[in-house]
C-alpha cells in the first residue's frame, strides 16, 4: 500500500562487477550481423590516429578505449565519477573516468566533428567486419563505400553514443529492401 516503506521494497541482489562484465562481454554477434561500425580518424593534442569505431544509439555516452587515450598521450579536460547501468537494469559501482575532447574526421573526406568521450578499459568484445554480399552492387551504383569491410576483428577503440550519434546518421533505403545509415565513417 505504501511503496516508500522499507517493508514494501524488494531487494535485488546483483552480481559483482567482474561477473557483470563477463555477462555483458559474452554476448558476441554472428559474422552475418551488420552493425554501424567503421573507421574514423581521431585528432587530439596535435596527434592523429585511425581507429575502428562503433555507433551505438542506445549508449548514453561516447567512449574511447583507455589504451588508445594513453597511447596518444591525451590530456583529460575533466574527471567524472559515474555509476553505470547495464542491460537488465543492474548498476555497477561508481567508476572514475577521464573526459577527453577529440575531433572525429572521415578517413576519405574533410568532414569533421568535435565530441567528448570518456575513457573505458573495454568497449566491447570482438566484432567481425562485414563480408561481401548482394548489397555491394547497389551501394556502388549510389557511390557509397562501406567503411568496415574485409577480414579480421580488430578492437573497437571508439564508441559513439547517443550524445553525438544523432548528428552523424543519414538513412537511405536500398532497392533490395535494406536500410543503410550514411555516417561520418
Amino acid at each position: 500500500m505504501c511503496p516508500e516503506l522499507p517493508s514494501n521494497k524488494t531487494r535485488v541482489k546483483t552480481p559483482d562487477l567482474e561477473e557483470k562484465l563477463k555477462v555483458s562481454l559474452s554476448n558476441h554477434l554472428a559474422a552475418k550481423e551488420v552493425l554501424k561500425a567503421g573507421e574514423v580518424n581521431i585528432k587530439a593534442g596535435g596527434k592523429k590516429r585511425r581507429v575502428r569505431s562503433l555507433i551505438d544509439s542506445i549508449s548514453q555516452r561516447s567512449c574511447l578505449l583507455k589504451k588508445t587515450a594513453q597511447e596518444m598521450n591525451l590530456k583529460p579536460v575533466e574527471m567524472k565519477n559515474i555509476i553505470h547501468s547495464v542491460f537488465g537494469g543492474s548498476t555497477l559501482q561508481k567508476q572514475d573516468h577521464r573526459l577527453y575532447e577529440i575531433t572525429l574526421q572521415n578517413v576519405n573526406s574533410g568532414l569533421r566533428f568535435d565530441i567528448q568521450v570518456l575513457d573505458q578499459p573495454i568497449i566491447c568484445g570482438k566484432i567481425s567486419r562485414i563480408n561481401k554480399g548482394i548489397w555491394e552492387k547497389d551501394l556502388k551504383r549510389r557511390n557509397i563505400t562501406f567503411a568496415d569491410h574485409g577480414r579480421g576483428c580488430s578492437d573497437i577503440e571508439l564508441l559513439i553514443g547517443t550524445n553525438f550519434c544523432g548528428h552523424l546518421i543519414l538513412r537511405k533505403h536500398l532497392d533490395i529492401g535494406m536500410w543503410i545509415n550514411r555516417t561520418l565513417n
